[in-house]
């Protein structure tokens, strides 16, 4: 193949570059983007642009580390320190249960609700509701505008 005069190859990347010498433009990383806002019945309300944990002194520790936490308020202290974690997943919101004491409910838009096992992880879509208990909901609402 003859050299048009116009391009180098550039060993290791894999691709031509201009002999201007200018580069090609990095690659930028870019936020998630945020499926949903996730909206307690308590007046909270977090975007769901990462993993959020919910209960009424979540901690993400060394196993979610990077996960935004949300703190509700649970009078009869039926709702777990960390009771649930909601997170993206590609192109879905999943909710999973995080061995909850009392259970959690999840409720998907025109149907009959759902009790999660401890630990079990159910995909939800946007108008669902989770019922943490002692009177506490989380509604997954559209994305803010």
């Amino acid at each position: 193949m003859a050299h048009d005069g116009a391009t180098m190859f550039m060993p290791g990347l894999g691709s031509q570059v201009p002999e201007s010498g200018e580069a090609p433009a990095d690659p930028q990383m870019v936020g998630r983007p945020c499926l949903g806002v996730l909206v307690a019945s308590t007046g909270e309300s977090i975007d769901l642009a990462g993993p959020v944990l919910v209960g009424r002194a979540p901690n993400g520790g060394a196993t979610d580390p990077q996960a935004s936490l949300l703190r509700v308020v649970s009078p009869h202290q039926d709702i777990s320190r960390t009771h649930v974690r909601v997170a993206p997943n590609g192109r879905s919101i999943e909710v999973t249960d995080m061995n909850s004491t009392n259970g959690t409910l999840v409720r998907h838009p025109g149907e009959e609700a759902i009790r999660l096992s401890p630990g079990e992880t159910v995909t939800v879509e946007i108008g669902a509701v989770i019922d943490l208990g002692d009177g506490v909901s989380l509604e997954i609402a559209p994305p803010r505008s």
